[in-house]
């Protein structure tokens, strides 16, 4: 009797802790073209309709090379400049600083995953780490600036997300966009 209740138990227990996976939204997509440039904008999704991070694809269907301004490029929040952009290789706490711009080869294809600058938060318990605040709002979008040899083209491109009804997620240390520098 003792072994069955404790069998009991064990199973309530160990299936009252299983968690499910965050099932990731089917990702929003905005379409990029200019006469050099073709690509898109996707927002990234997850657990409902937090969505935190941009994945910008760029061809560059000329044959000349083409330069990313970073230091000129921002995160667009409702059609208005809201900060800069962070990507890998950049020190989250030096991420305003002047940033080296990229190149996209002729004929060749440059992708690169985006957080607005604004976004992070530092959190101090319970281990210090950078946490990624979600969207907040409906629009949100990029503005690129790429140069050309002597002739400049701007990339405005936004989408309009469904934010979700409370517009703010917990803030929680164990995000899954939860960086450690």
């Amino acid at each position: 009797m003792k072994l069955l209740v404790a069998l009991t138990l064990t199973a309530a227990f160990i299936s009252g802790c299983e968690t499910m996976p965050a099932k990731p939204k089917k990702p929003v997509i905005a379409e990029i073209s200019t006469d050099s440039i073709k690509g898109n904008l996707i927002a990234y999704c997850e657990d409902g309709d937090e969505c935190k991070l941009f994945e910008v694809t760029l061809k560059n269907t000329t044959n000349t090379t083409l330069e990313i301004d970073w230091n000129r490029s921002y995160y667009l929040k409702n059609n208005q400049p809201d900060g800069g952009l962070y990507f890998d290789g950049i020190i989250i706490a030096q991420r305003n600083n002047p940033k080296s711009p990229d190149i996209i080869l002729p004929n060749s294809t440059f992708q690169r995953k985006l957080v607005p600058n604004n976004s992070f938060e530092l959190i101090m318990f319970p281990a210090a780490h950078w946490f990624v605040k979600p969207f907040v709002g409906e629009k949100h979008g990029i503005y690129l600036t790429i140069k050309s040899g002597d002739k400049q083209e701007v990339i405005n491109t936004s989408l309009t997300l469904n934010p979700p009804s409370a517009q703010a997620a917990p803030k929680t240390p164990f995000s899954r966009y939860s960086f450690y520098n």
